[in-house]
Formats: C-alpha cells, sequence, structure tokens
C-alpha cells in the first residue's frame, strides 16, 4: 500500500481529529497511513484512541508553535525516515514547514481551513511563497478558495473538499437534555441558548456575551451555556461579570458529544467573524435545533437556507440579541419540512464517506 503521511500542528480536541475520524476508515482501506503532529501528545480522548485502533502511526515532534528552526529540522528527519509515497498537511504552519522541507520532492496536497483574515500578513507571506511546492491545494469550501485564489499570488492547482460531517442524530449521546440542565443548574423550563466553539477571537463570544446582557432585558429567564475551551477563556469570564449576567450564564469547558448540549438548546447562536466552513451550525440542524448565526459568506454557502435559520451581521450585539429573541420566540412553530430537508441536504453533501472518496481520486492522481 502507498504510504499516505499527514502533518498537522496540532492534535487538541477540535475540527482535524474530527476530520481524520469521520474519513480515515475509509481511506485506509487503500493507504498505510502515518500522522505527525508538530506539537505534545494530547490526553487520549475517544477519535485520538478510535484513530490509533484502527492502525494509524502517531508521531510527535513536541515542538512549541514559535520553534520554527526545531520544528523543520524534526520534521526533515522525520519524513526521511517515515518514507512517505504522499504528504497532506493541515493548517497553515505545517503547510508552510512541510513545504519548506519537502519542496515538491514528494507529492504534497495541502488543505486550507480558514480564510486569509484568519493569517497574519507574515503566515499569508510564506504561504505564497511556499506555494511552487505545493502539488494541489484543497479549500473546505468555495469562499475558502474563492478568497485565497483571487489574487495571482497562488499559482498552485486547487479544488473544493468540503470537511465531513457524521450524522450526529443517530447518536446516543451521554446525557439527555433534562440531564444537561440538572448539571449545569439550568431551570428545566427555562429558554436557553447554546454556543459551541473554541473560546478564540474568530469564534465571536465577545459579543454574543454583549448581546445575551441585551437580551436578559427582555428575557430575563433566559440562560446561555457555552461550551468550548480556549486562549479567551479567562477575559470572557471577566466581561461576563462585568455584563452582569454570571447567573445567567454556563461554561461547559470542552464537552463531548457536543450533541448533548444542542439537544438541551431552545437555539443555538454561532457569532463567528470569520470561519472556513463551520461544522457546528450543520450538527445543529442536523439535531432540529433553530439556528442564530453570522452573515458569512461561507455560512451563507454550507448551511441550508429557510425557516430555521437567522443570519446576523458579525460584531453586532444588538442585532444578535434581537435575533435571538425573534427566533426563540419562532422556534416552537418552526416547520419540521425545514429540518428534514436540511438533514437531507447535509447527509448528500458532507458524507464522510463521499468526502473520503474525494480524497482518495486526488491521492491516487497525485501519485501518478
Amino acid at each position: 500500500m502507498p504510504h499516505l503521511v499527514y502533518v498537522t500542528t496540532s492534535f487538541k480536541p477540535g475540527a482535524i481529529p474530527n476530520i481524520f475520524a469521520a474519513i480515515i476508515p475509509f481511506i485506509i482501506k487503500k493507504f498505510r497511513i502515518s500522522i505527525v503532529v508538530f506539537e505534545e501528545s494530547p490526553e487520549a480522548y475517544p477519535q485520538y484512541r478510535a484513530l490509533i485502533e484502527q492502525g494509524v502511526n502517531f508521531y510527535f515532534l513536541n515542538k512549541k508553535k514559535y520553534n520554527i528552526v526545531g520544528t523543520l529540522l524534526a520534521l526533515r528527519r522525520m519524513l526521511a525516515s517515515l518514507k512517505p509515497d504522499i504528504i497532506h498537511s493541515h493548517l497553515a504552519r505545517a503547510d508552510i514547514i512541510t513545504a519548506l522541507v519537502n519542496r515538491g520532492n514528494i507529492p504534497h496536497i495541502a488543505t486550507f481551513h480558514s480564510v486569509p483574515a484568519n493569517f497574519s500578513w507574515v503566515t499569508r507571506l510564506f504561504l505564497y511563497f511556499t506555494d511552487r511546492w505545493i502539488s494541489h491545494r484543497t479549500g473546505v469550501s468555495e469562499t475558502v478558495i474563492s478568497e485565497f485564489y483571487r489574487k495571482p499570488w497562488l499559482k498552485s492547482p486547487h479544488s473544493v473538499i468540503y470537511n465531513p460531517l457524521n450524522d450526529v442524530s443517530s447518536s446516543p449521546g451521554k446525557q439527555s437534555p433534562s440531564e444537561i440542565r440538572a448539571r449545569f443548574g439550568i431551570p428545566e423550563k427555562a429558554p436557553l441558548f447554546a454556543c459551541v466553539g473554541r473560546l478564540v477571537p474568530a469564534k465571536g463570544h465577545t459579543t454574543l456575551l454583549r448581546a445575551f446582557a441585551f437580551l436578559l432585558k427582555e428575557v430575563p429567564q433566559a440562560h446561555l451555556i457555552i461550551a468550548g475551551s480556549g486562549p479567551l477563556e479567562k477575559s470572557l469570564k471577566k466581561l461576563a461579570k462585568k455584563l452582569d449576567i454570571e447567573k445567567n450564564l454556563r461554561w461547559a469547558g470542552f464537552y463531548t458529544p457536543a450533541r448533548d448540549i444542542f439537544m438541551a438548546a431552545d437555539v443555538v447562536v454561532f457569532p463567528s467573524r470569520w470561519e472556513g466552513m463551520g461544522l457546528v451550525p450543520l450538527e445543529a440542524l442536523l439535531v432540529g435545533r433553530p439556528l442564530v448565526v453570522s452573515n458569512l459568506p461561507v455560512l451563507r454557502e454550507c448551511i441550508p437556507e429557510g425557516e430555521g435559520v437567522l443570519f446576523v451581521s458579525p460584531d453586532r450585539p444588538d442585532d444578535l440579541a434581537q435575533s435571538m429573541a425573534s427566533m426563540l420566540n419562532a422556534s416552537p412553530t418552526l416547520p419540521k419540512k425545514y429540518f428534514e430537508k436540511a438533514h437531507k441536504i447535509i447527509q448528500e453533501r458532507y458524507s464522510p464517506q463521499g468526502i473520503a472518496e474525494r480524497y482518495i481520486q486526488l491521492y491516487i492522481q497525485s501519485l501518478k
């Protein structure tokens, strides 16, 4: 079997492990798979354990984020040892360093997971410089590809391959809606909004907290649960205290499966400032939960439009609060037909097997 080596910066719980866990069960039938990770090994969690059980070999370089030279040298040694037939890098730092090490010697696929706004000018400069050594780039949405390639600096062949999404509606979950509410001290009848995502600037939590403060003036019994962890946790909790919304706010930390949080909520909010694709709102739709999401081109592209979703301008707390209240009022009478239609579209467009087959075709083509 050809040896496929994935290279990524981190393997902490999040989008990359979820993607790998969804598609590798199909790809491993055609390729021997290794995963090289720049940073340290994470604590064992379901996706990580499942990949190991399927026969995936992990190699952790244990390099800090800004140790670029050390990472480059360690990756050079690792690739020389592994002797891959094809390399597929994920996330910008992995794309750049892998390209600098490989320099086109082995077919190298690189995937953009976000729009250019998510990267510093230095990162964008190195992406452009190393593009000469990329065999093919994929982007996780039309929006991502069009924003990167609308200027002439990138010349590499490219295509869109969406991220895969498992059908969480058929998953058993760990806790029922009542158990989730009891666990976090949320009254059974209280209107509940949920937001799931890493606590980073791109996700718009600051706007959400300010919007929730506005909302409580109109719906004082409402509650908000935020599931996720990240570098902004301390500053966001400080802001929540300043806004005097702590009594109605719950911090769930990293919680899996997110399905449990969605099922307990009346409305799911996704206030991102920028995105590459946005799996969270799609998961919420799969379990029949209405959405309030940022009006971003990529979310317009990926989320089936209809009565179950409201799009609102990002970074506008007052508009977000109004949309949250509107969707809360509308949620009991939303037609099931919208969610059934959305469910079918999501299953067809983001099927893990279908996404895996597209990658397999790309790998085989690149090997030729």
